[in-house]
């Protein structure tokens, strides 16, 4: 299971900076590593900066490093990152000002190239094939993300928590204020196998 851990300072324009570490241990970390073998200076820091936005899209990494040793089964790194406008004004009042934060998109690339996705935009353009779906590519992860609020700003609203399980997906998510802080979870298992036609509308 690939773990990442985001953790974010908000100021009073909705910008964000903080620090993301990651460990990954699944096919991404085993590409990874095998790169980092053949490349040396820009081309290895641009790999690991890819990782971060693969996460974290639209981040400035401020600096980024490998804390796992070399040639290691997994990576481990440590980046510092800058988000402008990481929250989105909603309303504004002569008394107060209201913000959206963004959630977690569920599907992540880190390599070759970072990419975000949805679970529909990767999977249900293959709703209507008449043969069976095979998955080649696991995903396994938890994330955790902690937002430290501006000062005086308080929690409006939170979405409640989510949990599916199923054969070939699985997913959960936990998220808590206390005070001006916010504490979100989010797990994902999409396992490989092959989805039969009559059963993916139910995948």
């Amino acid at each position: 299971t690939d773990e990442i851990d985001i953790r974010l300072t908000l100021d009073d324009a909705g910008n964000a900076n903080g620090d993301v570490t990651a460990l990954l241990r699944g096919r991404a970390a085993q590409e990874i590593a095998e790169a980092l073998t053949r490349v040396v200076g820009f081309e290895r820091e641009r790999a690991l900066r890819n990782v971060v936005l693969g996460w974290v899209p639209y981040a400035n990494v401020n600096e980024v490093a490998l804390s796992s040793s070399e040639g290691s089964w997994q990576i481990a790194l440590r980046a510092s990152i800058t988000v402008s406008s990481y929250a989105q004004v909603e309303a504004v009042s002569a008394s107060q000002k209201s913000w959206i934060l963004p959630g977690i998109d569920p599907v992540h690339y880190v390599f070759p190239r970072p990419a975000v996705a949805t679970l529909s935009s990767t999977y249900a353009s293959e709703g209507a094939r008449e043969g069976a779906l095979a998955i080649g590519h696991a995903i396994q992860y938890h994330t955790h993300r902690r937002i430290e609020l501006p000062p005086g700003a308080k929690v409006a609203r939170l979405p409640g928590p989510f949990e599916s399980k199923g054969a070939s997906l699985g997913a959960s998510r936990k998220i808590a204020a206390s005070g001006s802080t916010i504490e979100d979870d989010f797990s994902l298992s999409v396992a490989t196998g092959t989805i039969a036609p009559k059963d993916y509308a139910a995948f």
